[in-house]
This record gives C-alpha cells, structure tokens and sequence, in this order.
C-alpha cells in the first residue's frame, strides 16, 4: 500500500490499522513498518502489534525484516493530550508510551529502523482524537476504519474486523456439536481423531487425484452457499493427511477459490478435535499469511501447533511466521503446490490477481 508522506493524513493512515490487522487494538504500540523504493515515495510492508501485556516487548532479529522506518502509534485509553485539561504542554503522560519509547524505540535504533513519526490516541476508532507524542500541539481525529481502503477490503472479501485478536481465536474455537458429529463420522470411516496419518506413499495417483478433486468440491459447494455433511468433512480430513493434497491445497491460496478455501480451513479448524485439525488450521494459516493476513495467520498457526506441534509443515509455517517472512517470501511454497496439481492432472483454475502489498 502505498502512502502520502506520514505528515499529510495521520487521521487517515491510523483508521488504516484495524482492518490491517483484522481487529481493532487495544492499549499497545501499532508499528507501521514503510519501505522507501523512491525518495520521495513510501509503502507501507506490513502492520506489527505489541499490546500492553507482552511484558517482554521484544522481537529480536525481525524488525529490520519488516521495513526501513516505522511510524508508532500509542493506543492507551487512559493517556490525554493534557489540552482538555489545562495541563502543562508537552509529551503526555503514560507508563505505556514512556515503555513504548524506552523499550521498541531501543530496540528499533539497535537495528537501524528509524521511526519517523510516534503518534497517541486513546483508541483507533471514528472520532478519537490523535496527537504527535513530540508536539501534542499537532492533533487531529482519527477516520472511520471501517469506510478505510483496509476496511472497505475485508468488508468486499467477507472479512469484517473483529472487535480484538481474542475475538478471532474466539471464532476459530470447536464448535463441540459439530465436532462430534465428524468424529463419529471419522470413527465410521475407521480413523478417531487421534489416529495416526495416512501413509500417503501408500495411495496411487488415481486415488490422490480422486481425493484432489473432493478437495475442490468441498470448496467449490462452500462457495456456492451449501453445507457440507459430517461425512464429508471426516472425509476430507483424511485426504489432508496426504502431504500431496496439503501441498495442491497450498496452490489454491492463488486462484479465484483462495476465499472459499480459506472459509472451508475456518469450518475444518471448528469441527475437528486432535491432530487432525493441524492440517485445516495450518492451511488457513497459509492462505492468511498469503494475503497478508498476519493475525488471522498468527492464530490459526498456534492451533495448529497445539493440535500436532511435532508435524513438519506445522513447525515449518510456524517459524516462517514467527520469524517474520513475507506473504512475497512464501510465494514459493504456493508455487510448487500448482506444480503438485499439475502433476496429478487436476486444474485448480484461473490464478488470482496477486496481492499488492504481498
């Protein structure tokens, strides 16, 4: 996403937050991380939060990753720009802005990431005011998130913005009804969810290819509006143990499906229980990753190392994740899921127009 000069619009750019990040922030630093390619000119790579309880406030060998400056914006409900107030002018008060500039700011210079603009606002929302933490002088309100470019994007992809992270993990809990419902349909096709994973060296090409093409039904009948049957789902969970289909799943992150799969991982990630829900929440994590959907990533790639933390592409995902690739670095592992379509003669169809931000 390319942006004015910090300077020009901060009203703006903070209404820009919740719907990068996918939910609206409370008391924490938001960090805007921009690339410079021409002088002039910035873009913004990606959005990173620390809320007020990550005690450690440290994310070692990865802000130099995420981009060449930062501009920081303060969420505190209880900090006051002191103008309302008759209180003296300067920097206003607050334990988490005063932590938020001893401890990120070190931590930022350390690496040689400048931050070019430190702004407060007691919460990112229509109306709140803002003020530059240098100069409370210089103050504004902040826009409606939910009319911003990020907002109005999740808005035409179905993806509102949660009211906080907890509230996505919320929504990707089992759902206990449901997922009882798969399990007896899992132990009817002869696998619990705790059985041990398909040899999938053991299954032809015929039957990988057969399994490929439920996949896509599945995703295929979700767009479509229908519901998919206990039976169902059990027996999808047991064609993503294939390390083949979990690859060609990967490939569908890039094709005009990536929506409909990505809503099938949520189902999958509600409806089962044990191991096998690693796999739908490693794949939702993937296709969130991919679209810069870094929350929604960080989230579903925790539930599925809670699920089976000793599986390769969990563990995998999970330290690309955490350390800090870019949706652009994980292009590859996109790339050779098509190829793995390719091979088995299944047609994902027509690729997606690639993220811009990505």
């Amino acid at each position: 996403m390319k942006i004015p000069s910090p300077s020009s619009a901060p009203g703006r750019l903070i209404a820009e937050i919740p719907g990068l990040l996918g939910y609206y922030p409370g008391r924490g630093a938001a960090l805007l991380f921009l690339r410079h390619p021409d002088p002039g000119s910035s873009t913004l790579a990606t959005v990173a939060f620390c809320g007020e309880a990550d005690a450690s406030w440290s994310m070692p060998g990865t802000f130099e990753r995420f981009g060449d400056s930062v501009i920081m914006v303060v969420v505190d409900d209880r900090c006051t720009s002191g103008m309302a107030s008759g209180q003296p002018r300067g920097r206003p008060k607050s334990p988490l802005l005063e932590l938020c500039l001893s401890s990120i700011a070190g931590q930022l210079k350390s690496v040689g990431v400048a931050i070019v603009a430190t702004w407060v606002t007691p919460a990112i929302a229509h109306g709140s005011p803002w003020w530059d933490a240098e100069n409370p002088d210089r103050r504004g309100l902040v826009e409606d998130p939910a009319t911003s470019s990020s907002g109005l994007s999740r808005a035409v992809n179905g993806r509102g913005i949660y009211a906080s992270r907890a509230a996505i993990a919320a929504d990707l809990a089992i759902d206990d009804r449901a997922s009882a419902a798969v399990t007896a349909a899992l132990t009817a096709l002869g696998r619990g969810p705790s059985g041990a994973p398909a040899d999938a060296s053991a299954l032809s090409v015929e039957e990988e290819r057969s399994s490929a093409q439920f996949a896509l039904e599945c995703i295929d009948a979700i767009a479509q509006g229908e519901s998919l049957s206990p039976r169902q789902l059990a027996r999808l969970a047991v064609a993503l143990t294939s390390r083949h289909q979990l690859s060609m799943l990967c490939g569908v992150a890039e094709t005009h499906r990536r929506t409909s799969a990505e809503n099938l991982w949520m189902l999958m990630t509600r409806v089962l229980a044990g191991p096998l829900r690693a796999h739908p929440a490693c794949l939702l994590a993937f296709s969130a990753v991919r679209r810069g959907d870094g929350s929604l990533a960080a989230i579903a790639i925790e539930i599925a190392a809670a699920a089976n933390g000793s599986d390769v592409l969990v563990r995998l995902l999970s330290m690309a994740i955490r350390g800090g690739l870019s949706p652009r670095q994980l292009g590859g592992v996109a790339e050779a899921g098509c190829r793995t379509a390719a091979a088995l003669g299944v047609d994902l169809g027509p690729l997606s127009p690639p993220n811009p931000d990505a």
